[in-house]
């Protein structure tokens, strides 16, 4: 068989060298494939309720299981009744078109323009509302819902930015996916494209 610790046309436990390639290929290969299939990723409600219908139904009714939805009639708790806000001298409408919810504001260049609210984030005390100034991009709306006193207030009081700075709801620091969505949601649809 050769010498102790060297591989000649057949290996140690006998087997020739191109069958060991062949089964360690195999071995790898089925390995990769379960550590690909095994990697953590969003199922969905269903698959626990099948196991724990009773805590499935407590969360179903709680504020966590309403801290992200889409916007409609059941979900939106501010007033969207053409009203306005105004704060250090901006002015905010919100309003519907229809089954739109809408939120007219300064974008990033400064222009004012109609914003559809693309998400709505929490139940109480306060509702904040995401908006999506360009395609695949979700902020958070400075001005929130307060659900107790029912009325529009700013999140930040002491803070008024303008267009282009960081801290303007069009800025990094104002983004749903890299700071909000982490904690505050489970695969919410617009941001599957992470990765």
């Amino acid at each position: 068989m050769g010498r102790p610790g060297v591989l000649g046309a057949a290996g140690r436990f006998g087997l020739p060298v191109p069958r060991i390639a062949a089964v360690a290929g195999l071995v790898m290969l089925v390995a990769g494939a379960c550590a690909a299939s095994a990697e953590p990723g969003h199922v969905g409600s269903a698959i626990c309720t099948a196991c724990h219908d009773d805590i499935a139904a407590d969360w179903a009714g709680s504020d966590h299981a309403k801290a992200w939805t889409l916007p409609d009639e059941t979900t939106v708790l501010g007033d969207f009744g053409n009203v306005t806000f105004e704060h250090g001298g901006q002015v905010t409408r919100f309003f519907r078109d229809g089954a739109t919810y809408l939120i007219e504001t300064d974008g990033p260049d400064g222009v004012r323009r109609a914003y559809p609210v693309v998400g709505v984030a929490g139940v109480d005390p306060l509702q904040q509302y995401l908006l999506s100034p360009e395609p695949g991009r979700t902020q958070t709306y400075d001005i929130a819902w307060d659900v107790e006193r029912e009325r529009w207030y700013p999140v930040f009081p002491d803070q008024v930015v303008p267009p282009g700075d960081g801290f303007h709801w069009t800025g990094p620091y104002k983004s749903w996916e890299a700071r909000c969505a982490e904690c505050h949601a489970t695969d919410p649809p617009h941001c599957r494209s992470w990765g």
